[in-house]
């Protein structure tokens, strides 16, 4: 995919100015700047034109805990992008919790090393599975997660491995995380993966949710409530156990800004960013012949991305597999 000033120099090229470089890049202004506009425009219209782009599409984990029925998960990626509030469409149908899993919240006082490398290892690191945080003590002041390079106050992570900014050496820390037992304790059942079925509201409120002011265990529903992407199970979880969550998220980033920047579009599509990028500038010059033929190709394009990237045929089948050699004609 090209990245966000190869896209600048395309688009420019069709319009006969001349390409950017990294001298250049910085300092534009007036047209020249709303090159670079035209294509973050081009790019969220793409985005906009449906919630279920498939390459918006992930399986996302999250944990449910014992006691507590609603959910309302965000979604974090690293590195970090504009996720942070959650998915745009959630597949309802694409729920399961993962197998033999139990998860136990540990939480590890230690210090900063003062020299590099300026990392601390969980002692579970073999069956690390997700972090719950960093703070300073005694202030409990909480450090930021990123998936960069770390600055002060902030720190990443990767399998088990936390990594910090050098002036926060000799800082001493806590830090909390999840990991996995294995094998499963014996006073647990194990639990196979397992789908967990959507249900309406309304039904759960009906029906169901009475059981649930006294049951618990292992989840067998999961429904929406009348808060957005707020989600319920059914039963209350009796455990921490790790769910999948299949959604649609934001494009990552929301905007592409620096020169190496690259869209989520894929790659055969990028004739179609073009395209509504080119209806912008012939409309910022008022060429409205130009940018009328533009926007036809770019609603054309987006239309061609829906078809083949969205519609599928609807096809019946019967479940019996014909061979045509069996047959005489």
């Amino acid at each position: 995919m090209s990245n966000f000033i190869q896209l600048v120099n395309k688009l420019r090229n069709r319009l006969n100015e001349v390409s950017l470089n990294t001298v250049t890049w910085p300092q534009t202004i007036g047209f020249d700047l709303f090159t670079k506009e035209a294509i973050n425009y081009a790019y969220m219209d793409i985005i906009n034109a449906e919630l279920e782009w498939p390459f918006l599409h992930v399986t996302h984990p999250f944990l449910i805990v014992p006691g507590v029925q609603l959910y309302t998960p965000t979604v974090t990626l690293t590195p970090p992008t504009h996720l942070e509030d959650g998915p745009i469409s959630i597949d309802w149908e694409g729920f399961s919790i993962e197998p033999n899993t139990v998860l136990v919240a540990a939480q590890e006082t230690t210090t900063i090393p003062a020299t590099d490398p300026r990392s601390y290892t969980v002692t579970q690191s073999a069956r690390y599975y997700q972090d719950d945080g960093v703070h300073y003590t005694p202030s409990m002041t909480q450090f930021l997660r990123t998936g960069t390079s770390p600055e002060p106050g902030i720190y990443t992570v990767d399998k088990g491995t936390y990594y910090f900014h050098a002036s926060d050496g000799g800082q001493a820390i806590i830090v909390d995380y999840f990991y996995k037992t294995a094998p499963v304790p014996s006073n647990l059942s194990p639990i196979n993966k397992k789908y967990i079925r959507h249900i309406d509201y309304d039904y759960w409120r009906q029906n169901l949710l009475s059981r649930d002011e006294t049951a618990t265990g292992p989840p067998e529903f999961v429904f929406s409530t009348q808060i957005q992407n707020q989600i319920g199970v059914s039963p209350v979880p009796d455990r921490i156990y790790i769910t999948n969550m299949e959604c649609w998220l934001p494009a990552s980033p929301m905007d592409v800004t620096a020169r190496a920047d690259v869209t989520v579009i894929p790659i055969r599509y990028e004739n179609v960013i073009l395209d509504g990028a080119l209806k912008y500038c012939y409309e910022f010059r008022e060429n409205a012949p130009m940018a009328a033929a533009a926007e036809k190709r770019f609603n054309e394009g987006i239309k061609r991305m829906r078809t083949q990237l969205i519609n599928k045929p609807e096809v019946m089948k019967t479940g019996f597999n014909w061979n045509r050699r069996n047959f005489s004609w």
